[in-house]
């Protein structure tokens, strides 16, 4: 078993060669990033980590924003976080009030997998659950917390809630929104690399349709999807999933607990 250790910075390279593995430069920054069992002559992609590496046979598919997928084993020695942290009203819930929401430390988020949206298993108070966590665009994420897993933990907005969170094996196939699988239906070529993308792919492509804020961004962002993968692209141009770069995304603003008693 080799061990291994990469050094680098946002936007600079950090390569390892052998027989073995190579690290080559992403697009979204890393923290601390856990274990990983890879095949042999596979490369994978790192970008401003700060984590050691253990490497062992394995099959293994490479995502090239640094997301590994498919065929893969990996070890989640350092993915599982245990934290507490108070749970918040949204100052601005929309037409749903019930929902309230945890910011995750920067420590808890930095053991994720990726920076962008990612799909978790764990417990709040002990009660179990499985959310797709949001990112806040300060390279941390935020998880909504609805009123029916609220009421299962037996808690409310202003208490301190125990945590604890891990990476699902596998992110589940994203709900693909009515308006934008009608584009895709209408749409072949667009549709036949569609299903040829990753899962996580296609969760990117979703997020960037779904973070638009006007209803004529989020159209026009449809029919570049749709012009994008009919053309051959399996990944979404340009999009910042974290949100740290672009500031485009960010968690909701809490409610003031101050004044009440």
């Amino acid at each position: 078993m080799r061990a291994g250790r990469c050094r680098s910075r946002t936007h600079e390279t950090c390569r390892k060669t052998s027989s073995r593995v190579s690290f080559l430069p992403v697009g979204e920054p890393v923290g601390r990033v856990p274990t990983l069992v890879l095949g042999e002559e596979s490369s994978m992609s790192i970008q401003n980590c700060s984590g050691g590496f253990r490497f062992a046979p394995g099959p293994l598919s490479s995502d090239p924003l640094g997301v590994l997928v498919g065929e893969m084993a990996m070890t989640q020695v350092d993915s599982k976080s245990r934290f507490e942290a108070k749970l918040l009203r949204p100052a601005k819930p929309g037409s749903d009030t019930s929902w309230t929401f945890v910011v995750l430390p920067k420590d808890a988020s930095a053991r994720l997998p990726r920076r962008g949206r990612t799909t978790v298993e764990g417990k709040i108070n002990g009660h179990q659950f499985q959310a797709t966590l949001e990112p806040d665009g300060q390279l941390s994420h935020w998880l909504q917390v609805s009123r029916e897993l609220r009421e299962a933990a037996g808690v409310d907005a202003g208490d301190i809630v125990t945590l604890e969170l891990m990476p699902v094996e596998k992110e589940p196939e994203p709900d693909i929104p009515s308006d934008f699988l009608e584009a895709l239906s209408a749409a072949p070529e667009a549709r036949r690399v569609w299903n040829d993308t990753t899962t996580i792919a296609r969760l990117d492509w979703i997020h960037w349709i779904t973070s638009a804020k006007q209803l004529k961004t989020r159209e026009k962002r449809i029919g570049d999807a749709c012009d994008m993968l009919a053309s051959g692209k399996k990944r979404v141009c340009c999009f910042d999933q974290s949100g740290y770069y672009s500031k485009a995304l960010q968690a909701p603003e809490a409610a003031d607990f101050s004044n009440r008693t």
